[in-house]
């Protein structure tokens, strides 16, 4: 092995683990997807995975039919995380150019409250798209946010972020909520919200911009 392929396969290492410490409890497709897009991907990626594991560099546990790998301690929300996590590299894959994630915040704390993430997505060349709130829905009491959200949007105390105007035009707007959700839930009336709501592996972006 060349000293050029073994800093590279340390490089690669380093970047495996500094994504999942940044989006913890990702599959082993999705990390294939990113590190090891080739014609033997597959069974590289594998075997990376495996040995990394082995070092406990990352660790790992079966979910259904894959791998889940993360850092450090497995929390008692993994699963809740796990989702978040997923549903961002979902949407990333789906993006067409000029379509990009310009911005990104877990756990967007906000007055009252407290999002999965706040988006921004850029659809055109000049810059100008969509964001909005995630809300990735456990099957508990989701929504008692409803109210945190209209009394976040009615303080108007939002409008002083950068997300509200990114392009500067004089028209603030307040974010869209997405709601991802097994359960079929009665959303409320809003004259100051919009919300959509959808499964887990929906095509978000057209969720997003129906209506």
């Amino acid at each position: 092995m060349s000293v050029n392929t073994y800093d590279f396969g340390y490089q690669r290492q380093l970047s495996i683990r500094a994504l999942l410490l940044r989006f913890p409890y990702l599959t082993t497709s999705v990390l294939q997807h990113i590190f090891f897009d080739m014609p033997s991907g597959k069974r590289k990626c594998r075997q990376i995975l495996q040995k990394m594991a082995e070092k406990e560099i990352i660790h790992r546990f079966k979910h259904g039919y894959e791998y889940v790998y993360y850092c450090g301690h497995r929390s008692t929300q993994w699963y809740h995380t796990h989702c978040v996590s997923m549903f961002h590299f979902d949407l990333l894959f789906s993006l067409r150019k000029p379509q990009e994630i310009v911005y990104q915040k877990k756990e967007f704390e906000y007055p009252g409250g407290r999002a999965d993430a706040l988006y921004y997505v850029k659809l055109r060349e000049d810059g100008s798209g969509i964001k909005f709130f995630l809300e990735w829905d456990d099957g508990k009491n989701y929504w008692g946010k409803f109210e945190q959200y209209e009394a976040y949007a009615r303080g108007r105390t939002w409008m002083k972020e950068f997300w509200a105007d990114p392009l500067k035009t004089g028209r603030p707007s307040f974010p869209v909520i997405l709601v991802v959700t097994e359960r079929e839930l009665q959303l409320p009336e809003s004259k100051l919200l919009r919300v959509k709501m959808c499964k887990p592996k929906s095509d978000y972006l057209g969720v997003l911009l129906s209506g």
